[in-house]
């Protein structure tokens, strides 16, 4: 039993310097060895960005309607490790808190600066460091939502005779043959957005609607539809909004008006009691008329059509008023007055006139 005890013990202790010696040099060789392993790769690690419940992300570094962050990054360490980032996607998530919005009421948007935290990128393992990222630092425009009542402008749309959808640019466009588009109005909206896009200096006034499309009008109707969900703003380009209500555009439509011509229509003279002079027209609309023929005019009338159908020569009166003439013995120029039936109008200016106020034999 001593005789086994003692080559145990001989095995162990035997050479021990040398055997301390062989496992220092193993050390070495195996940390020289893991030293060269260590390798550097670039990669891009994506930030993403989450607002509070309450804001919204303007712009990143500038860049409007964005709501995350690319950044360039090269990675440093030891090459078992590095191969299970190679080839992976890298991202980190920041969840923007109250206090980073600017205050209720305030004109202006927060400005938080973020910056590439190493311990909050998911699936990078431990011993793999950042040595550089690009960019270093990143500003985020971020502001709070406020609701507010806005002004809705309409937007209806027609098919064309090519076939497609454009705006409802004339009165007759997506109407019925014989029909236009009288007024078309829509209510307020309550809208939710940015409060400085609201109420700020560069604040929006008016939403859009969705397009409305009109086909074949020939009644006063109500259509439905809702508020386009963003607004154009010179900085931010698109900003969100929100509007959950539905809305209703009254679209009035008439009966397009046409045009009738009267040929001939007679021009009276109206003169008041006991007028000492007479009036003789030379011309009317630049064509000298001959003595003593009584003047007559061609002129053009426009209404609904179920009202210019009914209109008669004798129905339209065409005069001048001796009460309001120039001087007498001088040629004197002026508009014929042209009295119309209700609903209708003169379809251009009136007749221009050229005529001399002569004093009567009785009155002198």
């Amino acid at each position: 039993m001593n005789l086994r005890m003692v080559n145990v013990r001989n095995i162990i202790l035997g050479h021990l310097r040398l055997k301390v010696l062989s496992l220092l040099v193993a050390c070495v060789v195996w940390l020289l060895s893991t030293g060269r392993d260590f390798t550097t790769y670039e990669t891009d690690v994506t930030m993403i960005l989450e607002p509070p419940a309450g804001g919204v992300i303007l712009a990143v570094d500038g860049e409007p309607g964005v709501d995350s962050v690319v950044f360039k990054v090269e990675l440093h360490g030891p090459g078992n490790r590095m191969e299970q980032v190679i080839g992976k996607s890298l991202s980190v998530r920041h969840s923007f808190s109250k206090d980073d919005l600017p205050a209720p009421g305030s004109r202006e948007v927060g400005t938080p600066i973020l910056r590439l935290e190493r311990d909050k990128i998911v699936d990078l393992p431990k011993g793999v460091e950042i040595r550089k990222n690009k960019p270093e630092l990143v500003k985020v425009e971020i502001d709070r939502l406020e609701k507010k009542y806005m002004k809705v402008a309409a937007r209806l749309v027609h098919t064309a005779a090519d076939g497609t959808v454009q705006p409802a640019a004339s009165p007759g466009d997506g109407c019925a043959e014989g029909y236009r588009i009288k007024s078309c109005t829509v209510q307020g909206a309550l809208v939710e957005g940015p409060q400085s896009i609201l109420t700020g200096p560069d604040r929006i006034d008016t939403v859009e609607t969705v397009a409305a499309h009109v086909r074949d009008l020939s009644r006063s109707m109500q259509l439905r539809t809702r508020v386009v969900p963003y607004v154009e703003h010179p900085k931010y380009r698109q900003v969100p909004i929100i509007c959950s209500d539905e809305i209703f555009i009254n679209v009035e439509v008439e009966q397009a008006p046409v045009t009738l011509a009267l040929k001939d229509v007679p021009v009276r003279v109206l003169r008041p009691v006991d007028f000492p002079y007479v009036i003789e027209i030379s011309s009317i609309n630049d064509k000298p008329l001959a003595p003593l023929i009584e003047p007559k005019v061609d002129i053009e009338i426009k209404g609904a059509p179920s009202r210019v159908r009914n209109v008669k020569r004798d129905d339209v009166r065409v005069y001048l008023d001796a009460a309001l003439a120039g001087e007498p013995g001088r040629p004197t120029g002026g508009l014929l007055t042209v009295h119309l039936p209700e609903g209708i109008s003169l379809e251009g200016t009136a007749p221009r006139v050229m005529y001399v106020v002569k004093r009567t034999a009785a009155a002198d």
